[in-house]
């Protein structure tokens, strides 16, 4: 009888403990590091964490530790690459349980040289980047500030491979526009390259015949953009007033008539108002016109 309750008593804690392996390997335990990757620069430092997944009631601790000696992790997983470390070099930390050593997860470190800082600077001397850059690798400009009336021209430094801590500067200059000075004609009198914002020089006043100089049609006293200036003139005259008398009549017209069979002298000057129709010459067609124009 006595045989028999221990028989029993057996089979039933055999049963539980059955029972408690068959659960415990249903449930996925075990330990992974995020991340499980990493690349740490000489100096620089990092924090892993360990997600750890063990029986309920069980410690969720861990040991770190690492297999290379110029990488140290604290019992925390906080990882610090020596500053003479191997570049190169690739350093596995391991976070193992507590209550289970067989359960762990790693994270593979590998070592990049020192990070350097680089320094981009505005038109301002304001900091337009910050970047912390590996050694022999290149920092990335950032886009230039505008400044009205100057020019980006290049970056003080050059910053393609990086071997110590770099400040970089912006070379600006003012920007140069050009102003041309035109005749009525076209003919151009000047060319000039003026700085933004300053004042074009113009040529000496120009002459035209029959006409009196006036001015240029364009302000050109703060230049900020490129300028085509034209002179312009004033008629010296009435036209069609080919005698002079200071109205046109039909003794225009006679004068007109006369001068073409050259009993009347029309002077450079006098040309320009009795040239009516603009033909650029006195003849018949220009008494015309001035008849036309008094009958209607």
């Amino acid at each position: 009888m006595i045989m028999k309750r221990y028989i029993s008593f057996a089979l039933v804690l055999m049963l539980i403990i059955l029972s408690a392996t068959f659960s415990y390997a249903e449930e996925a335990f075990g330990v992974t590091i995020s991340p499980e990757s990493y690349s740490l620069p000489q100096g620089e430092s990092t924090q892993l964490t360990a997600t750890v997944n063990v029986p309920e009631g069980e410690s969720s601790e861990v040991i770190w530790s690492s297999d290379e000696n110029s990488v140290y992790v604290n019992e925390k997983g906080f990882v610090t690459v020596k500053e003479d470390a191997p570049i190169g070099a690739i350093a596995t930390i391991t976070a193992r349980s507590v209550f289970d050593p067989t359960l762990f997860g790693t994270c593979q470190i590998t070592i990049t040289g020192f990070l350097y800082t680089v320094l981009f600077y505005g038109f301002g001397c304001n900091i337009l980047s910050c970047q912390r850059i590996p050694y022999g690798e290149a920092a990335e400009a950032p886009e230039p500030e505008q400044h009205e009336g100057y020019e980006f021209i290049e970056w003080s430094e050059d910053f393609s491979f990086i071997t110590r801590d770099t400040y970089v500067s912006p070379y600006y200059s003012r920007i140069k526009l050009d102003v041309l000075f035109l005749d009525y004609d076209e003919t151009v009198l000047k060319e000039d390259i003026v700085i933004y914002e300053n004042s074009a020089i113009p040529p000496e006043d120009p002459s035209r015949s029959g006409y009196t100089f006036v001015g240029w049609d364009t302000d050109y006293s703060c230049v900020t953009k490129d300028l085509t200036i034209t002179a312009t003139y004033s008629l010296n005259g009435i036209l069609g007033d080919a005698n002079g008398d200071g109205e046109v009549s039909s003794g225009d017209v006679g004068f007109i008539l006369r001068a073409i069979i050259n009993l009347e002298i029309i002077d450079d000057e006098n040309a320009v108002i009795s040239d009516y129709n603009k033909d650029e010459r006195v003849n018949s067609g220009d008494a015309s016109a001035i008849l036309h124009l008094l009958v209607d």
